[in-house]
């Protein structure tokens, strides 16, 4: 135990703040494993492990066997078919750009939406600096071995565990010695190339992947493509275990969004207005090296250096319209609540004429260039306290980033497909131009004791979290602000294993987020802004706190594995796009009170030799738990532009219930055959937070097949149907004002509804050898 505390202490007075990492088996540290003990991530770090007879929550996991049952590539088709709790909407309609929501907690690449989910690859953080966004497609899916899914506000894991963390861990040349070309193609024009390569010599190993992906999509004017690269040098002693990674990604997306609800029945896949397009690429460092100290004590180190740069360009409805009176003849802004119209000056000071080319659209521009550098330290150990079998983790991160972020909009005319070109005429009071410098601090530690012969086991844990926040305006000084944010987040969990391998357990536990750079420039409801073109003003906001209580049993038995849980969630200062005017997307962020999220969790999976079974059943309620005015000028039934929230109105886009099953089965030899069914209940819009409407988003159910069969010892070729029924649904709504363009001037439903695809058929081929 002293050798212990020495460690420790030496890590905590570090000059330079740490981390520490994520639990799974080190395979540089000797240790004796049973083949049935699954270990499970207990930080934030790939490499330390703790089973999962001794977790006080639920953690769910993909693995090699998930994988391997289909196409042997990871994906978020993962996810939905095996973690049951799990729900995806897509705001944009690009099927590579989705809101993953867990608990009503949710992980986006869309700018401006509330971040509750941490999400890492190999220890290092994916959250973006700036908004805090999760790019899906910048995660190398081919170069995956596993992810894991941890619930809760455990605070091991940093900033945004307000309600889980996803944990993606990648391959190396020492797991993965084999060679592939993976080509598929589908209907409308998809097609991808995947290319793998892996080896060891020695005690180094070498691993490469890459692939390419094209797709026209289905909706009009919706064509996509992305490309990855990923590579690792891995080199393994007998006390250590090291290895060096880079990876670029490179994306050009168009997801044109949500469509008024009489233009989709008049055509499913036709857009409102075009184009909205994501272009995004990324260059990613990293060193991770560990060493064992002992037979049961190791050290980590991370460092990595990761460089984005995202570009969005988004054709929209004009928010400008023609002076009246004196200044009859040129642009102004519109006139909303009382407020004068002002003249549009362009970016050379003067005013901007009316004309064909300005009066009926606008272009909005955003650059963003982010570059992060962090340090994670961790140290493990495992053995006995006080004569009790105990583990202990402590660590800590640093992380600094710095952003620039520019945004304009330029007046346009929409062209007879509503799509927008522009006039060169920009409109000044729309630029900005600011400088953002991030620092994120952190140090925890958690520790496992098992008390009364290994039958009761006992976690505690706690983060400190301190993160500094700078903001300088490049044009004025409306955007300048500093920042910080100290916080200390406890959690305790038992866990009463009360009979052979079956356990329950529970746990309290709190974590937090910081406001992130585009709300804090975003938070003056006398300044609103148009996400996520341009910010404003900044009064402060508080940072949201999220404390969980979590019940629940889990056990394996001859007949399968079972697990459920009991939580309940407050989310203290929870951050929230309101609404401010009629024009789309103008609003600002606010602090709410709190709000709640509750509900239970079910699963039961069986694995056999031919069967892969997974049942789940989900009731999840996320409500505001105070009362406030809500700006909702687009809302039918608002008085005066407002709507009144109650305490128990439901959060919108979260379904009440949902329920899964998926099979798997080895109906011959070498050939499977899965099927998923997937059902989500009705869900409130976005803009009736209120819950006055008498529309939902209707539940909805789908169902997926796969199937894969090996023609030869090198040759496999698989199948996918999304969507087998091809059944009509919508998978987001919220409320706009279709009447704003005048081809829809006789529109007078405010829904607009983001449809699902079609059936989709995908097939595929892969040739391996070792």
């Amino acid at each position: 135990m002293q050798e212990c505390l020495k460690y420790v202490l030496l890590l905590l007075l570090l000059p330079i703040p740490i981390q520490f990492v994520h639990a799974q088996t080190i395979d540089s540290i000797p240790s004796v494993q049973l083949d049935s003990v699954v270990f499970i991530g207990a930080a934030p770090l790939p490499g330390s492990g703790i089973p999962s007879s001794k977790t006080s929550t639920i953690v769910h996991q993909i693995g090699q066997r998930q994988l391997s049952a289909v196409s042997n590539q990871f994906s978020l088709d993962h996810v939905e078919r095996h973690i049951g709790a799990v729900h995806f909407y897509k705001a944009s309609g690009n099927d590579r750009q989705v809101s993953l929501n867990y608990r009503g907690f949710q992980a986006a690449p869309l700018l401006g939406l509330s971040q509750g989910l941490a999400v890492y690859m190999d220890g290092i953080r994916m959250n973006d600096v700036f908004g805090d966004v999760v790019y899906w497609e910048m995660i190398p899916i081919n170069g995956l071995k596993k992810m894991e899914l941890a619930a809760g506000s455990n605070p091991i894991f940093g900033l945004n565990t307000l309600g889980g963390a996803l944990q993606f861990t990648s391959k190396s040349g020492f797991d993965h010695d084999k060679n592939s070309i993976t080509s598929q193609i589908g209907n409308y024009g998809y097609k991808s190339l995947d290319l793998e390569w892996g080896i060891q010599k020695g005690k180094w190993a070498y691993y490469l992947t890459g692939n390419g992906y094209d797709d026209n999509g289905w909706r009009d004017f919706s064509p996509s493509k992305s490309g990855q690269i990923f590579s690792k040098v891995s080199r393994k002693t007998d006390k250590s275990t090291t290895h060096f990674t880079y990876q670029f990604a490179k994306s050009d997306f168009l997801g044109n969004g949500a469509i008024p609800v009489e233009l989709l029945d008049q055509q499913r896949n036709s857009v409102f207005t075009h184009p909205d397009r994501t272009e995004n690429n990324m260059h990613l460092f990293s060193f991770h090296h560990t060493y064992a100290l002992s037979k049961n004590q190791s050290f980590q180190t991370l460092v990595y250096y990761k460089s984005r740069n995202i570009q969005t360009f988004n054709g929209d409805d004009s928010s400008y319209e023609e002076c009246e009176g004196e200044h009859e003849g040129f642009m102004c802004t519109e006139d909303e609540d009382g407020e004068e119209a002002e003249v549009v000056i362009d970016q050379n000071g003067l005013p901007i004429l009316v004309s064909e080319s300005v009066s009926s659209a606008v272009n909005n521009r955003t650059t963003t260039q982010q570059n992060s550098l962090a340090i994670a330290l961790q140290y493990q150990s495992k053995g006995k306290l006080f004569n009790l079998a105990n583990r202990f983790i402590a660590g800590q991160r640093l992380e600094t980033g710095r952003s620039e972020f520019d945004a304009s909009t330029e007046l346009a005319m929409l062209t007879p497909t509503r799509g927008t070109i522009g006039s060169g005429f920009f409109d000044r009071e729309q630029f900005t131009d600011v400088h953002i410098n991030v620092l994120h601090w952190s140090a925890f530690f958690a520790d496992w004791i098992d008390l009364f012969d290994h039958r009761l086991t006992v976690q505690t844990a706690a983060r400190i979290n301190y993160s500094t926040i700078q903001l300088r305006d490049q044009i004025g000084t409306a955007l300048n602000g500093d920042h910080s944010y100290l916080r200390l987040n406890p959690s305790l969990g038992i866990v009463w294993n009360f009979k052979n391998e079956q356990q329950l357990f529970s746990n309290f536990s709190i974590s937090n987020r910081t406001p992130t750079p585009v709300e804090l420039t975003c938070a003056d409801p006398d300044d609103p802004c148009r996400l996520p073109n341009s910010f404003l003003a900044d009064p402060p906001l508080d940072a949201v706190i999220s404390s969980t209580f979590e019940i629940g049993w889990k056990g394996k038995y001859n007949w399968g594995r079972i697990q459920g849980v009991g939580f309940h969630s407050t989310v203290i200062n929870d951050i929230y796009f309101v609404s401010a005017g009629p024009a789309r997307n103008s609003g600002y962020f606010t602090n709410l009170s709190n709000t709640i999220r509750k509900g239970f969790e079910f699963e039961y999976s069986l694995h056999q030799m031919k069967w892969d079974i997974a049942v789940s059943a989900n009731y999840m309620k996320a409500e505001f738990n105070d009362e406030f005015v809500m700006p909702s000028a687009e809302h039918p039934l608002a008085i005066e532009g407002e709507t009144i929230v109650e305490k128990g109105d439901r959060m919108p886009l979260v379904p009440t219930h949902s329920f899964k099953v998926y099979g798997n089965y080895e109906f011959m030899k070498n050939a499977r055959i899965g099927l998923l069914w997937n059902y989500h209940g009705d869900q409130i819009i976005r803009g009736d937070e209120s819950n006055t409407l008498d529309y939902r988003l209707p539940s909805f159910h789908f169902i997926n097949v796969d199937a894969k069969y090996q023609l030869s010892e090198h040759f496999t070729t698989f199948l996918e149907i999304k969507n087998l029924l091809n059944l009509e649904y919508n998978t987001f709504a919220l409320l706009g004002e279709p009447d704003e363009i005048e081809e829809f001037e006789d529109f007078e439903n405010p829904i607009f509804l983001t449809p699902n695809p079609p059936r989709l058929i995908r097939v595929g081929l892969r040739f391996s050898w070792q």
